[in-house]
C-alpha cells in the first residue's frame, strides 16, 4: 500500500512528528513540567505537599483536606495578584520568583 505524497514527506523528514500519540505524550509532558515549574506556578510547593499527603495516606482525600485548602488558597491569591497586575498594566503579570516574597509581604505584612 503506498502512502499519499504528503504522508511520504512526513515520514522522510527527520525530527518531524508523524504519530499523534507521540505528540499527545509530548504535550502531557510539557503540562507536567509547567505545573511543576516554580517560574510559571508559584504554588509548586503546596501542590507537591498535597500529592505527598495523598501518597502517604493511601489516596484518602479526607485526610489531606488541609493541604488541598492551602493549595486552593495559594492559587486564589496568585490569581488575584495576576488580575491586579493586568489591570494596572504591570508586566510580567506573575511576579518573578525573586519578587514574590515582596508581594506577599505587601499583602499580608511580615511573616512571623
Amino acid at each position: 500500500m503506498s502512502l499519499p505524497k504528503d504522508e511520504e514527506k512526513l515520514e522522510t523528514e527527520p525530527g518531524r512528528l508523524t504519530n499523534s500519540n507521540h505528540a499527545k505524550k509530548k504535550t502531557k509532558g510539557r503540562q507536567f513540567t509547567r505545573a511543576h515549574n516554580e517560574e510559571t506556578n508559584p504554588c509548586v510547593r503546596e501542590s507537591l505537599m498535597s500529592f505527598k499527603c495523598l501518597d502517604d495516606n493511601g489516596y484518602v482525600r479526607d485526610k489531606c483536606e488541609k493541604y488541598f485548602t492551602n493549595y486552593r488558597n495559594c492559587r486564589e491569591f496568585w490569581s488575584a495578584i495576576v488580575r491586579e497586575r493586568k489591570r494596572a498594566g504591570i508586566t510580567p503579570y506573575l511576579p518573578s520568583i525573586e519578587d514574590r516574597e515582596e508581594v506577599r509581604k505587601a499583602k499580608f505584612g511580615p511573616v512571623l
